[in-house]
């Protein structure tokens, strides 16, 4: 008897794997939108090490999805929910959309972490993104 638990436990994390991928490669795009409308080398400082940031979580993920069988996300060209910049283009109102969407990374992780049930490995790099991305989100909160 064949046991498909295990291909569709599989394809159930590279799934929500590909949707963390996802988020990352839209952050990504934001911080090169933050980065574009920035005056000043602090914001635009930030800007780069969120979008380093980003690109490395996608790596680390992408590494477990392939791991896992699957083909990790593409991120390729703009979401319909891209709406970077409806504060304005000040630096504050930058700062403050980039805190948000940072915040809202977070509570995606967490939750993903949490719903997919992953453990060993998938669970190992899914902390450290949730990690790497609370150090970055401490940064943010003293600019």
């Amino acid at each position: 008897m064949v046991d498909f638990t295990k291909a569709m436990s599989n394809q159930h994390m590279i799934d929500g794997l590909n949707r963390v991928i996802e988020m990352n490669y839209r952050l990504i795009r934001h911080c090169d939108w933050a980065y574009k409308h920035a005056a000043g080398p602090d914001l635009k400082g930030m800007a780069e090490q969120l979008r380093s940031m980003h690109h490395g979580h996608i790596e680390m993920i992408s590494e477990m999805v392939r791991a896992l069988g699957g083909v990790p996300a593409s991120g390729d060209g703009p979401s319909p929910n891209d709406h970077f910049g409806v504060g304005g283009h000040n630096e504050q109102a930058i700062m403050i959309s980039l805190r948000e969407e940072e915040d809202e990374l977070q509570r995606h992780y967490v939750e993903t972490l949490k719903a997919l049930g992953a453990s060993g490995e998938v669970a190992d790099v899914m902390n450290r993104t949730i990690d790497d991305a609370r150090k970055q989100h401490e940064a943010l909160e003293v600019h």
